[in-house]
Protein backbone atom coordinates (compact mmCIF):
# COMPACT_ATOMS: atom_id res chain seq x y z
CA UNK A 1 0.00 0.00 0.00
CA UNK A 2 2.84 2.37 0.85
CA UNK A 3 4.39 1.68 -2.57
CA UNK A 4 1.20 2.82 -4.27
CA UNK A 5 1.08 5.97 -2.17
CA UNK A 6 4.69 6.70 -3.06
CA UNK A 7 3.92 6.21 -6.76
CA UNK A 8 0.97 8.59 -6.53
CA UNK A 9 3.09 11.19 -4.74
CA UNK A 10 5.79 10.83 -7.38
CA UNK A 11 3.21 11.31 -10.13
CA UNK A 12 1.75 14.38 -8.46
CA UNK A 13 5.20 15.95 -8.12
CA UNK A 14 6.19 15.26 -11.71
CA UNK A 15 3.13 16.86 -13.31
CA UNK A 16 0.82 15.91 -16.18
CA UNK A 17 3.45 14.00 -18.19
CA UNK A 18 4.22 11.61 -15.35
CA UNK A 19 3.25 7.97 -15.80
CA UNK A 20 0.07 6.63 -14.29
CA UNK A 21 0.64 5.54 -10.66
CA UNK A 22 0.31 1.86 -11.59
CA UNK A 23 2.89 2.29 -14.36
CA UNK A 24 5.19 4.14 -11.98
CA UNK A 25 4.77 1.29 -9.50
CA UNK A 26 5.62 -1.29 -12.16
CA UNK A 27 8.67 0.67 -13.32
CA UNK A 28 10.16 1.29 -9.87
CA UNK A 29 13.27 -0.53 -8.80
CA UNK A 30 12.81 -3.87 -7.08
CA UNK A 31 12.59 -3.58 -3.33
CA UNK A 32 12.78 -5.91 -0.39
CA UNK A 33 9.00 -5.75 0.06
CA UNK A 34 7.07 -8.50 -1.68
CA UNK A 35 4.94 -7.57 -4.67
CA UNK A 36 1.16 -7.58 -4.15
CA UNK A 37 -0.69 -10.71 -5.22
CA UNK A 38 -1.20 -10.74 -8.98
CA UNK A 39 1.40 -8.01 -9.61
CA UNK A 40 3.61 -8.38 -12.64
CA UNK A 41 7.13 -6.96 -12.75
CA UNK A 42 8.05 -5.57 -16.17
CA UNK A 43 11.11 -6.85 -17.91
CA UNK A 44 13.66 -4.10 -18.47
CA UNK A 45 13.31 -4.36 -22.26
CA UNK A 46 9.56 -3.69 -22.01
CA UNK A 47 9.94 -0.46 -20.06
CA UNK A 48 10.94 1.55 -23.15
CA UNK A 49 8.01 0.14 -25.12
CA UNK A 50 5.66 1.04 -22.30
CA UNK A 51 7.02 4.59 -22.18
CA UNK A 52 6.52 4.93 -25.95
CA UNK A 53 2.96 3.63 -25.60
CA UNK A 54 2.30 6.08 -22.76
CA UNK A 55 3.58 8.99 -24.84
CA UNK A 56 1.42 7.98 -27.82
CA UNK A 57 -1.63 7.55 -25.60
CA UNK A 58 -1.00 10.94 -23.97
CA UNK A 59 -0.82 12.55 -27.43
CA UNK A 60 -4.07 10.82 -28.41
CA UNK A 61 -5.86 12.10 -25.30
CA UNK A 62 -4.50 15.62 -25.86
CA UNK A 63 -5.79 15.46 -29.47
CA UNK A 64 -9.24 14.53 -28.20
CA UNK A 65 -9.17 17.32 -25.63
CA UNK A 66 -7.91 20.00 -28.00
CA UNK A 67 -9.56 19.11 -31.28
CA UNK A 68 -12.59 16.89 -30.83
CA UNK A 69 -13.89 18.46 -27.62
CA UNK A 70 -13.55 21.99 -28.99
CA UNK A 71 -15.30 20.95 -32.22
CA UNK A 72 -18.13 19.39 -30.21
CA UNK A 73 -18.44 22.57 -28.15
CA UNK A 74 -18.64 24.70 -31.31
CA UNK A 75 -21.33 22.41 -32.74
CA UNK A 76 -23.30 22.46 -29.50
CA UNK A 77 -23.00 26.24 -29.24
CA UNK A 78 -24.13 26.63 -32.85
CA UNK A 79 -27.11 24.34 -32.26
CA UNK A 80 -27.97 26.18 -29.03
CA UNK A 81 -27.85 29.56 -30.78
CA UNK A 82 -30.07 28.21 -33.57
CA UNK A 83 -32.56 26.92 -30.99
CA UNK A 84 -32.61 30.30 -29.24
CA UNK A 85 -33.11 32.12 -32.54
CA UNK A 86 -35.95 29.76 -33.48
CA UNK A 87 -37.60 30.20 -30.08
CA UNK A 88 -37.38 33.97 -30.46
CA UNK A 89 -38.96 33.82 -33.92
CA UNK A 90 -41.79 31.58 -32.75
CA UNK A 91 -42.68 33.44 -29.56
CA UNK A 92 -45.98 35.30 -29.51
CA UNK A 93 -45.93 39.06 -29.82
CA UNK A 94 -46.90 41.32 -26.95
CA UNK A 95 -50.23 42.14 -28.63
CA UNK A 96 -51.11 38.46 -29.01
CA UNK A 97 -50.55 37.91 -25.28
CA UNK A 98 -53.11 40.57 -24.27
Amino acid sequence: MEDRRAAVRMTQRRGPNAPHPHVALALRAPSATPAPAGAVRLRSDLADALVAFGDAFHDHVRFEERTLFEAAQRLALSAALDAIAEACRDRPTAEACR
